[in-house]
């Protein structure tokens, strides 16, 4: 069956915002809403040919993977070095649908077979990509997109082809899912249709097929114990029955959603957790909060952690010159990858705080977390391949009440 996903723009985005200025030292200070403050640095000191920079992050209302490309911050560094003024750049919502990524459309070939019992015995699968005129994050996309198009379901045949093409469109880039919403989709739909054909419910067939603690995904990985797609299916079968069972129209769909950037590439969390002169612990990463709430995260992770109360913490945005680098704030990783970073930045605080020794006592020194969630690349010679180190689990369900329309 052949599936098309539409172009859609980041509706719900505000315009791209940057300024800069000359700081007292001279630097060109960058003060920058998107998702790694340090992927900014690095871009801008290639567009201005120094390393005399500094970025902060702005607090964000969100991400979603649009603001992992550069838009406004070069031209906003750029001006304020040439100018030696403060600047501010931003686009129009008209600059913004032009120039910035949107969701990748989909071309998609899927073919799915299974046997008299609604059992999938394997998926064959060939996807496109439309680019746009630039690459901006198109391969990894359509990684994305391919890893998880088989879904969290229990088979290994498993075989895809994908090509992202350039053309003379808006560029496409990350985008909340970053490519899988469209494999998804057509996996999803061919479940429903295979459904039909055994002659059991959308529902059934999903939970014939579930990925199960200790069972092998399609790529191999072995998934461990905390795997839940069976729960979340048993948490909405009495009311999808109940509905069913009525005649009322019903859907139903069923996604795995990975943490961490995974597939081999490096993806390490980092943490520094300073006591200051005002008797409270000062967060510091390099990690992105942009609006997933990230610094109310790694409050809890420290008093969860530590003896310390809440008003003792302070979370500090996200910058370049004290922060260390803990990637972007992307795949669903910070959580798990900073966060994780930080527990282990508690530990070490733990050990002089045993001592007796207050938070005034322990100013200025530096407690350092850092965790690499380690994965297998693609094409792995090993037997079971771990492709991401965590998976989330889902079902969606949606019933249409066709007395009144409401769904």
């Amino acid at each position: 069956h052949h599936f098309e996903t539409p172009w859609t723009e980041h509706a719900f985005l505000a315009p791209e915002c940057a300024t800069a200025f000359i700081d007292p030292e001279g630097d060109v200070f960058v003060y920058s809403t998107d998702q790694s403050a340090h992927q900014t640095l690095h871009e801008c000191a290639m567009a201005l040919g120094t390393d005399k920079i500094k970025v902060q992050n702005a607090l964000v209302g969100g991400g979603f993977g649009g603001k992992e490309d550069m838009t406004v911050q070069p031209f906003a560094a750029l001006a304020a070095h040439l100018l030696k003024r403060p600047v501010k750049v931003k686009l129009s919502r008209a600059e913004s649908l032009l120039v910035h990524p949107k969701r990748h459309p989909f071309v998609m070939d899927v073919t799915m077979g299974c046997d008299e019992n609604g059992i999938i015995q394997g998926v064959k699968a060939v996807v496109s990509s439309d680019t746009g005129g630039y690459m901006s994050l198109g391969g990894p996309v359509l990684q994305r997109a391919c890893t998880h198009a088989a879904g969290p379901y229990a088979y290994e045949n498993f075989e895809i082809e994908g090509t992202a093409y350039y053309t003379n469109n808006p560029p496409a880039g990350a985008f909340r899912g970053f490519g899988v919403t469209q494999t998804c989709f057509a996996t999803e739909t061919l479940l429903n249709m295979m459904a039909d054909e055994v002659g059991i419910t959308p529902w059934e067939i999903r939970c014939r097929n579930a990925i199960r603690p200790g069972g092998v995904l399609p790529n191999g990985q072995i998934v461990d114990a905390s795997t839940g797609l069976v729960e979340t299916l048993e948490a909405v079968k009495e009311d999808y029955e109940r509905a069913w069972n009525a005649g009322m129209p019903v859907g139903i769909a069923c996604a795995m959603k990975n943490a961490g950037v995974g597939v081999g590439i490096p993806d390490t969390g980092r943490v520094k957790l300073i006591p200051g002169e005002d008797g409270k612990l000062h967060i510091f990463t390099g990690a992105s909060c942009i609006g997933q709430g990230l610094g109310t995260v790694l409050v809890q992770m420290i008093v969860e952690n530590t003896d310390l109360a809440r008003e003792e913490i302070v979370y500090e945005r996200s910058n370049t010159w004290i922060s260390p680098d803990s990637g972007t704030t992307s795949g669903s990783r910070q959580t798990l990858v900073t966060g994780e970073a930080c527990r282990r930045a508690c530990e070490k605080l733990m050990e002089d705080r045993r001592k007796g020794l207050g938070l005034e006592a322990l100013a200025g020194r530096v407690y350092y977390g850092e965790y690499l969630a380690k994965t297998d690349p693609l094409g792995a010679d090993v037997p079971n391949p771990v492709s991401h180190v965590a998976y989330g689990y889902a079902t969606q369900m949606c019933i249409l009440d066709p007395t009144d329309g409401r769904i």
